[in-house]
């Protein structure tokens, strides 16, 4: 099994074909499961179905087979044998199984393939009233509308219909649209449809989803004397074709004289393309000219803050300094508006006036809060000390390190203070030993008065925790984390459930749910509080799972299990089926281009995209990749997370600007995403070299 869990599937099908082979009964049982898994994940639907038979066969007489026969339906469903999943979808069902809502959809979806829209439809719709998980949700009814796009056009109508009702994403939305308008147009075919009917809302207001796309490209022509070019120039610009883009932006500028909202769109875009292609002297005067053509447009702050920072990157201080002032003070609830103001004190800083830079960050800090405050105390510390005030830098810096002890700021005060606990160890971890529930129940006793015992009837009465349960014991991996997701949601105010759930989860392997659900615990109490947690209920919350696997991968790449584990838990949650819009999948979250860049460079000539879901792969994978920017990056770690995260173009852009100061370069971070990245995972860092390196408390390594 631990194979299995680790994504060494060849490993793991030897095993279990070996207790196949020589086991007792009960064992060759479990082992043919085992393999069935195995063969599901790997996309070998015919094998795995030999093995589910083979156990429905050998299985004794009148034992529960209600799994296996709901997993052999839904693999001969994934195979294709609508016919052969029916029955068994129907056995499953009148047995009663926990999971007969995923059963009915089963069927569902056999009867829409088999023709019987009828029957499919009532089911469908009968399910529709059920309370299932969101995603769970969405992704039947977007199946029953593709199957019945084989079988009955008007259903698949009708459904895709229910698609956009269901669901409030706009590739759901643009997509019921795009593919409704195409069955509107088999159904009732016509030689007046200049377009596939609803291709322009598409288009304005779902500029950004493939539909859109497929959309505009269906007839440029007839497109284009009907759609504004700036809406279409939207749809290239999103698609990565900045070349059309910035012809369509062109035009629309020029043709929107008289619509000032539209040029300055149309504006604020051609800046974006030139500053990403050149020469970001145009990228300046064409942010410059969008809050001049309509300074109430939603897109007149980002054109302020991005062209300050271009003006500040070409050594033009004062103008970016202007620029900053004009956007706080005209746009003071901006979410550009903080970043602005401590934009304009760093460039007191760097201008050698380092007592108005101090100053400036006070006003900053006294007005802010949060994060705010925190960067703001950290760099009026900075200034205090560059102006010669060692005494005033180290008080603020106390300060912060008191408020935000576990935070990104506070751990960076103490690093200032000298405080730090020394390099970052390359060596591995002291796994953690088993929980002891006993003591963190009577803990939870005492510091929330909530008793665990009395959540327990709760969790196992709960039907989403009934139906978790036997998805994952069909090897319905995704949707039994849909369900649990589910329940875990709905119990983040109940600190005894959440105690049940980090528990039952880690039991059952689910490593990305239990950690939640300690994280979620912990987050629950007041600070004070958490810290005097059992370490064990923090481990469980910075856990440190796979650890075979990522033991290798560690010393292979010669990068820091910690550092891996930091990374993983803010890039996945140790979820090895995790996957982001942006195509980045498994536990490390490696896009398919750059996994098949890796594979080349270890030289793995067998390498799959979908390998990137094993653990023991995406470990490596990511270690690698991450090793290559420390490298790079002359081991600078915080250069080498942003590189990971935006790629080493942007980092190194961010490295020249910080003049080698750790956090100027965070500081020059234009990106939100990246820069909360890089803060994060070092918090991540600094728990688990306490939890797992034996240092006092929470700390990021020297610089």
């Amino acid at each position: 099994m631990r194979f299995a869990q680790d994504g060494l599937f060849d490993e793991a099908a030897g095993a279990y074909l070996a207790v196949v082979a020589q086991g007792k009964p009960a064992e060759r049982l479990a082992a043919r499961i085992g393999l069935a898994q195995i063969e599901r994940r790997e996309g070998h639907y015919l094998l795995a179905a030999r093995q589910l038979e083979a156990y429905l066969l050998e299985a004794p007489a009148g034992g529960d087979v209600r799994n296996a026969q709901f997993m052999l339906a839904t693999t001969l469903l994934q195979a294709g044998d609508d016919a052969g999943a029916l029955p068994l979808y129907n056995a499953y069902i009148q047995a009663g199984g926990p999971a007969a809502a995923y059963a009915r959809m089963g069927r569902a979806e056999a009867l829409a393939a088999l023709g019987q829209a009828a029957q499919a439809s009532a089911e469908g719709t009968g399910l529709l009233a059920e309370e299932l998980p969101q995603k769970v949700r969405v992704n039947f009814v977007l199946q029953m509308a593709q199957t019945f796009e084989l079988t009955s056009p008007q259903d698949a109508l009708d459904w895709y219909g229910r698609l956009g009702d269901e669901s409030a994403a706009p590739s759901d939305q643009a997509l019921a649209l795009w593919r409704s308008g195409l069955m509107e147009m088999a159904l009732h075919p016509s030689a007046d449809y200049a377009f596939v009917p609803n291709t322009q809302t598409i288009i304005e207001l779902y500029p950004d989803t493939a539909a859109a796309l497929e959309a505009v490209e269906q007839d440029p022509t007839v497109i284009a004397t009907l759609i504004d070019p700036y809406q279409i120039g939207l749809v290239y610009y999103y698609a990565g074709e900045d070349d059309k883009a910035r012809e369509l932006f062109q035009q629309a500028a020029v043709a929107a004289a008289g619509a000032p909202s539209i040029a300055a769109r149309a504006e604020f875009y051609l800046g974006v393309l030139n500053e990403r292609g050149g020469p970001t002297s145009a990228a300046i005067d064409h942010y410059g000219r969008v809050a001049t053509l309509d300074a109430q447009s939603s897109l007149a702050d980002d054109a302020l803050w991005w062209q300050g920072r271009l003006l500040e990157q070409n050594g033009r201080i004062e103008q970016a300094a202007g620029v900053y002032n004009r956007l706080a003070a005209d746009y003071p609830r901006s979410s550009f508006a903080d970043d602005a103001r401590f934009r304009v004190a760093l460039l007191a800083y760097d201008g050698g006036r380092a007592g108005d830079g101090a100053a400036a960050f006070e006003a900053i800090a006294k007005a802010g809060d949060g994060l705010v405050r925190q960067r703001a105390l950290l760099w009026r510390g900075k200034a205090l000390a560059a102006a010669g005030d060692d005494a005033g830098a180290d008080a603020v810096w106390q300060t912060l390190r008191k408020d935000a002890p576990d935070d990104y700021y506070g751990l960076r005060a103490a690093v200032l203070l000298g405080d730090a606990r020394g390099k970052l160890k390359d060596g591995g971890i002291d796994v953690a030993v088993t929980p002891d529930w006993a003591a963190i129940e009577a803990w939870l006793r005492d510091a929330r008065g909530a008793d665990a015992l009395l959540a327990r009837p709760q969790l196992f009465g709960n039907p989403h925790w009934s139906r978790g349960n036997a998805l994952l014991a069909a090897g319905m991996a995704q949707q039994a984390n849909a369900e649990f997701a589910l329940l875990l949601d709905r119990s983040s105010g109940d600190a005894a459930m959440l105690m049940e759930l980090a528990r039952y989860m880690r039991s059952a392997g689910l490593i990305d749910l239990s950690s939640q659900a300690a994280a979620r615990l912990l987050n629950l109490l007041p600070a004070a509080v958490a810290a005097g947690a059992p370490m064990e209920l923090w481990q469980l919350a910075y856990p440190a799972p796979f650890a075979d696997v990522l033991g290798e991968a560690s010393e292979e790449e010669k990068v820091p299990a910690v550092l891996l584990l930091a990374l993983v838990r803010q890039e996945s949650f140790f979820d090895p089926l995790a996957g982001s819009p942006a195509g980045a999948v498994g536990l490390t979250q490696v896009v398919p281009a750059t996994g098949e860049a890796i594979a080349a460079d270890l030289e793995l000539s067998q390498f799959q995209p979908g390998d990137l879901f094993r653990p023991a792969l995406s470990l490596r994978f990511g270690a690698h990749y991450l090793r290559d920017q420390l490298v790079a990056f002359d081991g600078d770690l915080y250069a080498a997370l942003a590189a990971y995260n935006a790629g080493p173009g942007n980092a190194r852009r961010w490295q020249r600007a910080s003049g080698g100061d750790v956090d100027r370069f965070v500081a020059e971070i234009d990106y939100t995403q990246t820069e909360t990245y890089v803060r994060l995972v070092a918090e991540n860092l600094a728990r688990y070299r306490q939890l797992y390196q034996d240092v006092a408390e929470p700390a990021l390594p020297n610089d």
